[in-house]
């Protein structure tokens, strides 16, 4: 898959407890996010409770800039 280079996407599960990393997020039990993180893991975008996926790509198109060209 080309995008498995350039993104990680990760489920993150609240329902038994919390990873340390979860509380940093703010993420709540129970709900649907679309997070974009930097590369040192600060939060740049967030999208709460998605209804299609459509909108989740729009979303990242937004968000994420384009691939750099490699030579």
């Amino acid at each position: 898959m080309k995008l498995a280079k350039r993104f990680v996407i990760a489920h993150l599960d609240t329902k038994n407890g919390r990873a340390p990393f979860v509380k940093k997020l703010k993420v709540k039990r129970n709900q649907t996010y679309a997070l974009v993180l930097g590369p040192d893991g600060r939060e740049i975008r967030r999208l709460t409770k998605p209804r299609t996926l459509k909108e989740i790509i729009v979303f990242l198109q937004m968000t994420v800039p384009p691939p750099e060209p490699t030579t």
